[in-house]
């Protein structure tokens, strides 16, 4: 910023239009990020109010899959809905409900290889609670012992199978949505496969 605001490079130069898009970019991840810490910290002391109605569940996972179009576009990643249309109406905050699925849906869209498919089910467990089950193509082959001790569900972790699949994630996303489900008295559990 400094560069173009002292137009170093000579008035009008055109690297100043690259590097506003670069300050752009940067501003947008920061703001994210900030985004993202407040909501954890709202989420730890207890300060999200729900505002919970009945609402069909089936139409939530849709409504969020149809948020990721662009991203599942880019990154040529299938999705396939499963039995989710037996899913029963659930007693549930639609806003804080969707982004928890959004997030879990765009975490595994983006660990997804190019031309495989994120697989989305929809269950009742034995008790008669609603499951919503997400299936990527990485999770399922996850080393075992990389859900030891701390996991995916843990603030900042990141596992070394996805840094060193170039994943710039934070670590945050997973924690987020465990927490806004916890607040419906759900649970969310990650799963992996040896």
């Amino acid at each position: 910023s400094e560069v173009i605001e002292r137009q170093a490079l000579g008035p009008g130069a055109a690297k100043y239009v690259e590097y506003a898009g670069n300050i752009h970019r940067s501003g947008v991840e920061l703001l994210t990020i900030i985004e993202d810490l407040l909501e954890m910290s709202r989420l730890e002391l207890g300060q999200i109010r729900l505002r919970e109605e009945v609402v069909p569940l089936a139409r939530l996972v849709r409504d969020a899959a149809s948020q990721l179009d662009q991203l599942r576009d880019e990154r040529a990643v299938g999705l396939v809905f499963g039995r989710i249309e037996t899913l029963p109406e659930g007693y549930v905050d639609q806003r804080a409900f969707r982004q928890a699925l959004v997030i879990l849906l765009s975490d595994a869209v983006n660990r997804a290889a190019p031309n495989t498919v994120v697989y989305v089910d929809g269950i009742l467990d034995t008790n008669g609670a609603a499951c919503i089950i997400i299936a990527d193509p990485v999770r399922v082959r996850h080393e075992g012992g990389q859900l030891g001790k701390a996991g995916p569900l843990d603030p900042f972790w990141q596992s070394s199978a996805y840094l060193a699949g170039g994943d710039q994630g934070r670590g945050l996303g997973l924690v987020i949505a465990r927490r806004l489900i916890e607040a419906h008295d759900g649970t969310i559990e990650v799963r992996g496969s040896s």
